[in-house]
């Protein structure tokens, strides 16, 4: 079923497609963590499906399929059916459909949180933009709703960049649904700010394409945020990607040596080229589940760290459905905080839908430390990544720190 008609349906234009445009690569992307010749193994001693961990990177991001065991068998802490085809592999069966062909080119998102706007005033231009993507290797691209923050745009996967302020900071937000032709916006959209204290039907209201909402907000309250459409029917426009995470960083927030961000978000495909199934999302039964808007893409491409260094992982679970139990395989959390909790000594932070908060440990070892949700049939759907400990970062790595 694809999407329902809705009260901003007057919007949409005649033409379903996006034929001809050519991708946008994003600005932030990570250059990977090249392992030549050679397969990075991990045995985990687990029960889920008796399986070893091996993952290994091809000659570019997202090129290769995952590693396979000795025996020839891939293997994976997720038990999928991945059947080898990279980000790019075409699909013959949609081959000469113009919606499929005109998909976008995967890059791999950078999962180093975005450094703080210069200035007293911090200001983020958020754009929307609707486009033909895969959020999976296994499954045929289709019509993904998204943002762009400050001309930062994350396609060739389903993610949104965060948003990084300080408390008490002075927060000047632009909203601009579409814009573009590009930007293909067909909907009327909004954004709804879960950090601002200010009343939704005067600043998170639904505007046609093409238009454009102003307004700021003091960030009062430390925490890690969700941004998102509010635009009726809601669960559609969550449901299709329009989401995001805002960190508002306390004032007395310790230093660590690296921070992360992640964003554990469901995905409901329809047919190949269109928007989502609404029918998948009121049963609550995503095909796919992310972190970063891509199934498994930190697994098959590490994230690179530094043995003993002070990593802080700042996590949202975007939903709009499914809780999150967020862990690392091998690691245990010295701190963490969630919506304003606060504790020590953790295997396993838990985030129901819009909930988030922060991690912060060490890895004391090198070696491969899988990262998972801890709900296995989600880990499954592809919120599976991992990082790789290591003494020193190869100089390709050096834009993960």
């Amino acid at each position: 079923m694809n999407a329902p008609r809705h009260s901003d349906s007057k919007w949409r234009k005649p033409s379903e497609a996006i034929a001809g445009r050519a991708p946008v690569q994003p600005r932030g992307v990570m250059r990977r963590y090249r392992l030549p010749g050679m397969l990075v193994a991990l045995a985990c001693c687990l029960t889920i499906a008796g399986a070893a961990v091996t993952a290994a990177h091809g000659d570019r991001a997202g090129a290769g399929p995952p590693a396979s065991d000795p025996t020839g068998h891939e293997t994976h802490l997720s038990g999928g059916s991945h059947q080898g085809q990279g980000p790019n592999s075409p699909f013959p069966e949609n081959a000469g459909d113009p919606q499929v062909a005109a998909s976008e080119r995967y890059a791999l998102p950078d999962p180093t949180l975005p450094q703080t706007p210069p200035g007293d005033v911090k200001h983020f231009v958020v754009q929307s933009f609707e486009h033909v993507t895969r959020v999976s290797s296994e499954l045929p691209p289709f019509r993904v709703w998204s943002y762009g923050v400050n001309g930062v745009q994350l396609r060739g996967t389903g993610a949104s960049p965060p948003m990084v302020v300080n408390q008490g900071d002075l927060v000047d937000i632009t909203f601009i649904n579409g814009g573009s032709t590009q930007a293909n916006a067909s909907f009327g959209h909004s954004l709804d700010l879960h950090a601002a204290e200010l009343p939704p039907p005067e600043f998170f209201k639904t505007i046609p394409p093409g238009r454009r909402i102003h307004y700021r907000f003091r960030a009062n309250h430390p925490g890690v945020f969700l941004y998102h459409c509010a635009s009726p029917p809601m669960l559609l426009h969550l449901g299709a990607g329009m989401v995001g995470m805002m960190v508002v960083k306390p004032r007395d927030l310790p230093t660590v040596d690296r921070e992360l961000w992640l964003v554990q978000q469901e995905y409901y495909p329809g047919k190949p080229g269109l928007d989502p199934d609404f029918t998948k999302m009121m049963d609550r039964d995503p095909s796919v589940v992310t972190f970063n808007g891509f199934a498994f893409q930190y697994r098959d491409h590490p994230i690179a760290v530094r043995v003993g260094e002070k990593i802080r992982i700042y996590l949202i679970n975007a939903g709009p459905a499914l809780s999150s139990e967020f862990h690392v395989i091998g690691g245990v959390f010295d701190r963490w905080n969630v919506e304003g909790a606060t504790g020590h000594d953790a295997q396993t932070v838990n985030l129901g839908a819009s909930q988030g908060g922060w991690v912060d440990f060490s890895l004391k070892r090198k070696g491969v430390y899988p990262f998972v949700t801890h709900n296995f049939a989600e880990m499954a759907r592809g919120a599976e990544g991992a990082l790789i400990a290591g003494d020193a970062l190869p100089a390709d790595a050096s834009a993960n720190k």
